[in-house]
């Protein structure tokens, strides 16, 4: 969230407290910039700022590892890929892939086939 002085922002709050507001955003700003980091701040009636929430530095291995751990990869899920198949399930995919295999696998399977029949006698 942005670290600026806004009427919205303290409209609620007494206005011989808005110089200390403003002080207290003006170092709370510098110390985002510092850090390279966002906050979600608000002030309350006695004109302090509290931040609630911090985000995650950009620098910190630890985000930087659950961030990577969530993304998905391709490799991962043989069904996320570019053919446009990711609507099939399964079995229709791998089914497929199979059979493109099994098709240039065939041909050897018959030529070994028919080296290893005896030849058939025909006494008719």
């Amino acid at each position: 969230m942005d670290v600026r002085f806004t009427l919205q922002a303290v409209a609620h709050v007494p206005i011989y407290y808005w110089p200390w507001v403003w002080w207290q955003l003006l170092r709370l700003r510098q110390q985002c910039r510092a850090a390279g980091c966002e906050v979600l701040w608000e002030v309350d009636e006695t004109g302090m700022v509290l931040v609630p929430f911090v985000s995650d530095a950009e620098n910190d291995l630890l985000v930087w590892l659950v961030k990577q751990n969530k993304t998905t990869r391709a490799h991962w899920a043989p069904m996320d890929n570019a053919s446009g198949e990711r609507h099939l399930s399964a079995i229709h995919y791998w089914m497929g892939r199979i059979m493109e295999c099994g098709e240039r696998c065939l041909p050897r399977l018959v030529v070994e086939a028919e080296c290893a029949l005896p030849a058939i006698e025909d006494s008719s």
